[in-house]
């Protein structure tokens, strides 16, 4: 398997996702124009969540989440000592 062949499947089979050249690199990325106000998981693995100009709705669809990374910070924070 070759990279292209990653970038291929991904540009594929996950909707709304475009790729970006720059400095050499290509990376996927997901198209926020298209008018979603919180970003789908494609940012889950870097553990934020991307909200664009969130209305009031979008904060309390947040507030779970927000909760939830702060547990786990603590979680992960306390195994360090």
């Amino acid at each position: 398997m070759r990279p292209n062949d990653i970038l291929e499947y991904c540009l594929d089979s996950l909707p709304d996702t475009v790729l970006v050249s720059s400095l050499g690199e290509n990376g996927i990325f997901y198209n926020y124009a298209n008018g979603y106000d919180i970003a789908p998981p494609v940012c889950a693995w870097m553990s934020w969540v991307c909200a664009l100009n969130p209305p009031d709705i979008t904060f309390e669809r947040l507030k779970p989440l927000i909760q939830e990374a702060y547990e786990y910070a603590k979680e992960k924070y306390s195994k360090r000592k």
